[in-house]
This record gives structure tokens, C-alpha cells and sequence, in this order.
């Protein structure tokens, strides 16, 4: 296993990036596992997640992930980063390392990045002020993952921020596309991950384009998590003046955590009681999206391909 170099940022982030090339990728290819090419491809999507995400995702128990993923790391699989923070230490945030990008370029059929590409992303991720948000929204896609379980539910779609807002045009940036499916139907979902440092009034503007995609006969629940119950409350205060039949859904990271995306914890204007991911696709008219007319309506995708003036 070749020495893993070590990089100090003047931020106090530490940083793990083994040194790899294409012939390390391709000798570094036959020894990886089916979980660890699930790994790289979760890691694709998401960019980063922590230990504790990546093992409860891929793994029956967190030290079996953190061993794992240290074995990755020092093949240059994955990369690894971490604020120093005193008392205490922060868990390491995984990415893609130089052979992991590598490997996964080559089976998605996307041109082989450069070694210093890959650096100089992990570097920039460890140091992007959108880090936390990331994180977050991650999180959300953990729960709901583990949420699905026994349940009769599957998560037939996930799209991140990047994939959803470019098939959108940009009309409309949401942090994540999910869609949820069983045997009796599917809710597809727009999710807004609020971490708190936007203002409630800044909030409320990205329904604007959302109303811009109803009028391209594009309409998904909008689900806006936020961190505490007092935000909640205010949020969905300026919220329900301003949705104009928007189906909008809101719940506190609270209720998140307490139990699971896919639980009656979202609240919505005129709805007494909180409401479950799946009764969010049977709102009366007018607080959610409409019948579906064909398969065209399936996913956001499918249905805006043309271009909005």
C-alpha cells in the first residue's frame, strides 16, 4: 500500500489523498468488492458523506465501514478530509480519490480525469463554504433510505441538486429530485434542505420557480426541511401566503431525525394533522400535483425538455 500524503490546509482541515494514476486504478480495479463499487458510485452522486452515512448505507456495523474505508483510502479509492476541532475530533468526510474517479469514469463512459483535477476538487470540497448544506441534504437522502426498509417502498429515483437543475433548465434549483414507489403508485418529490442561514424572505422566493415549472404543467410535492421548530413555524407562516396552490410540505429536522422522511412528519397549509411522504401525493386539488396524464409525467425530466422563455 503506497504511503498516504497527507495535506494541511491553513483552515486546519486534514486531508487524506493517496497518490494513484491510471495503472494504479486498473490494478486497484480487480480487488474491489461489490459494496465497493456501490461506494464509488454513492460517492459519485453525493460528492462526500461521513463514516457514520456511508456505514449505515453500506454496512451492517461502523467499524467494519471505518476499516473498509481506510483500506480504500490508502489505495486511493477514496479521499478523505476533516476540520481539526478541539475538544473532540469531527468524523472524516469520504470522496471520490484519485483511482475511485478514475474507475468510475471509465464504467460511466465520462473522459478520465487528470490526477491534479481530482486534488484540487478534494481540496475545494474540504474548503467549500456549501459543505454543510451538502452534508445536510445527504443526511436527508440517508434517512430516507433507511426509512424504506420493510416497509413495501422503494427509492426508485434520486437526482442531486447538479442533475435536477439542469434538466430544469435552471427555472428552478432544487437540492435533490426523489421519488418513492410501491405497488400502489409513486410520489416524485422536490426537496429544499434549509440549513438557517438564508433569510425566511430569501426561503420564499425559490417558490417563484417553482410556480414558473406549474406553468409547463410540471408540479411535484416541495418538501423544505428546516432546523428547528421555530423556524418551521415562521417559514411556513410566509410560505402559506405566498404558495398560490403550490403543493408545499414542510418539517423540522427534529422530526426528521426522530423518525424517518417517509413518516407522517410534514406539515402543510389547511392539513390539521402531519402527513406522510405518500398521503403528500393524495392532497385534494390545488396542494398537490395533478393526475398523472401518461408515462411523459413521470419525472421532471421527461416533460421539460423544451426550452422555457
Amino acid at each position: 500500500m503506497r504511503r498516504a500524503r497527507l495535506a494541511s490546509l491553513a483552515t486546519n482541515n486534514t486531508l487524506t489523498i493517496s497518490p494513484g494514476g491510471l495503472a494504479a486504478a486498473v490494478d486497484g480495479q480487480r480487488m474491489l468488492t461489490d459494496r465497493d463499487r456501490h461506494i464509488i458510485s454513492l460517492l459519485a452522486d453525493h460528492q462526500v458523506l461521513t463514516t457514520d452515512q456511508i456505514a449505515r448505507l453500506a454496512f451492517t456495523n461502523v467499524i467494519t465501514a471505518q476499516h473498509r474505508l481506510s483500506l480504500l483510502t490508502g489505495r486511493a479509492i477514496l479521499a478523505r478530509f476533516r476540520r481539526c476541532q478541539r475538544p473532540g475530533t469531527q468524523a472524516w468526510r469520504y470522496t471520490l480519490g484519485i483511482n475511485g474517479a478514475l474507475i468510475h469514469a471509465a464504467s460511466s463512459g465520462q473522459p478520465l480525469p487528470r490526477p491534479a483535477t481530482v486534488t484540487e476538487k478534494v481540496l475545494s470540497l474540504a474548503e467549500s463554504p456549501k459543505l454543510s448544506h451538502l452534508l445536510g441534504t445527504n443526511e436527508f437522502f440517508v434517512r430516507l433510505h433507511q426509512g424504506l426498509a420493510d416497509t413495501g417502498w422503494s427509492l426508485a429515483e434520486w437526482w442531486p441538486e447538479k442533475r435536477v437543475s439542469s434538466t430544469l433548465n435552471g427555472v428552478a434549483r432544487p437540492d435533490a429530485y426523489g421519488e418513492v414507489a410501491s405497488d400502489s403508485g409513486s410520489v416524485g418529490f422536490f426537496l429544499e434542505y434549509d440549513n438557517g442561514t438564508e433569510t425566511i424572505a430569501r426561503v420564499v422566493e425559490k417558490l417563484d420557480g417553482y410556480a414558473d415549472l406549474a406553468k409547463a404543467d410540471i408540479v411535484k410535492p416541495i418538501l423544505f426541511v428546516v432546523p428547528g421548530d421555530v423556524r418551521e413555524h415562521n417559514l411556513r407562516d410566509r410560505l402559506t401566503r405566498h404558495t398560490a396552490g403550490l403543493p408545499v410540505a414542510t418539517a423540522s429536522l427534529d422530526r426528521i431525525t426522530e423518525r424517518s422522511p417517509l413518516e407522517p412528519v410534514w406539515r402543510c397549509a389547511g392539513v390539521s394533522r402531519p402527513l406522510s411522504l405518500p398521503e403528500l401525493a393524495r392532497l385534494p386539488a390545488g396542494r398537490t400535483a395533478p393526475a398523472r396524464r401518461s408515462a411523459d409525467h413521470q419525472r421532471p425530466g421527461s416533460t421539460y425538455r423544451r426550452e422555457i422563455a
